[in-house]
């Protein structure tokens, strides 16, 4: 074992309100709708590595933005498997394709 000095870090005091209005806030969606179809890479700036996301946030990113014509696309962050790089826009008309579960 061995102790090395380190302060912990701040509490995430955004617990209880959705990630997705978290980070894209009303500027950002007007934004959007004013650019449809263009494509915006979503960053985190209160974490360590801003721009990565776990799988299971970007899952609740995508349950959230189905509710809207908002796209959220995501792909591996290099060899893992947990992390993700996320892209989001505007696109009217939208509707995601059905994904067949395995039983």
């Amino acid at each position: 074992m061995s102790l090395t000095i380190s302060k912990v870090p701040a509490r995430d005091t955004r617990r209880g309100t959705s990630l997705f209005d978290i980070l894209v806030t009303d500027r950002d969606r007007h934004t959007m709708k004013l650019n449809p179809g263009v494509t915006y890479q979503l960053r985190d700036d209160a974490r360590t590595h801003p721009d990565l996301f776990t799988t299971s946030e970007v899952n609740s990113l995508q349950a959230r933005a189905r509710e809207s014509d908002i796209r959220v696309q995501s792909r591996a962050a290099g060899d893992s498997k947990n992390t993700r790089h996320v892209w989001i826009s505007f696109e009217p008309g939208y509707v995601p394709e059905r994904r067949e579960r395995k039983h």
